[in-house]
């Protein structure tokens, strides 16, 4: 038997819980989403606005009605919310984006120029085209949100001050580095996904020349895990700086 486990009275919504492992406590947050990330004592996911409510007029607690989570007149956008375990606030930073992941107060998540119906499409990278996904940054402590104009491939992933990800050769914009028609895995050809990162401190762009996907950051020792390569399915590390 499903349960409504967000309040608005309808069992059709992914929820964010999170697991106490030294209680064996269980927490619903009674917030739709999905894409969660933990560092420390903070919560991040990004949420479907549709979700939040029933389509009857009954929104989950705490969502306006309806949920229009960044006042741009529509409810069809993934929008990223955050959660303080220790101060058990959940907040709404009314930005577009979808798969995030934090480190610290850091934020690193993606906005699909092509998916801001039904306002017009947005070029976030200045490549003259609305087909990417463009790497977004948030910092939870200022609320600031930053767009360094890189195009990426799939989730980013922090790692202290950098921000790791995978960039399709073949999307490189024209206004930042790398150049459009930049050859970066040292192949020949412009059809691979190659490691990168990007240092939030000094604005600095770095292509490993690695090929390779599915990142995973370790804060601790500052480095990044490659799960998938193009190079035959290989696993490793990389480090960053």
């Amino acid at each position: 038997v499903g349960m409504d486990l967000t309040g608005d009275t309808d069992i059709t919504d992914p929820v964010i819980q999170y697991y106490t492992i030294a209680t064996n406590t269980l927490t619903n947050l009674s917030a739709a989403g999905t894409d969660a990330s933990v560092s420390g004592n903070r919560i991040v996911w990004t949420t479907f606005e549709t979700h939040c409510w029933n389509g009857a007029g009954i929104c989950e607690p705490g969502a306006p009605n309806p949920p229009d989570l960044n006042g741009d007149g529509d409810i069809t956008d993934f929008i990223l919310r955050h959660h303080s375990i220790i101060g058990g606030v959940t907040a709404n930073t009314g930005v577009d984006c979808t798969q995030p992941t934090v480190d610290g107060s850091l934020v690193a998540c993606i906005f699909d120029e092509n998916q801001t119906f039904p306002d017009a499409p947005v070029d976030a990278d200045f490549d003259a085209d609305t087909v990417d996904l463009a790497l977004q940054l948030y910092d939870l402590n200022t609320n600031a949100l930053t767009n360094p104009m890189f195009p990426v491939h799939s989730t980013p992933t922090v790692a202290g001050r950098f921000v790791a990800y995978d960039l399709d050769e073949g999307f490189l914009g024209y206004s930042v580095p790398p150049a459009h028609g930049t050859e970066l895995s040292g192949t020949g050809t412009m059809n691979d996904f190659v490691v990168c990162f990007y240092d939030t401190q000094t604005g600095a762009f770095t292509s490993t020349g690695v090929m390779g996907f599915s990142l995973s950051g370790d804060c601790l020792g500052g480095r990044v895990s490659v799960f998938e390569s193009q190079g035959g399915g290989l696993s490793g590390y990389i480090a960053l700086g």
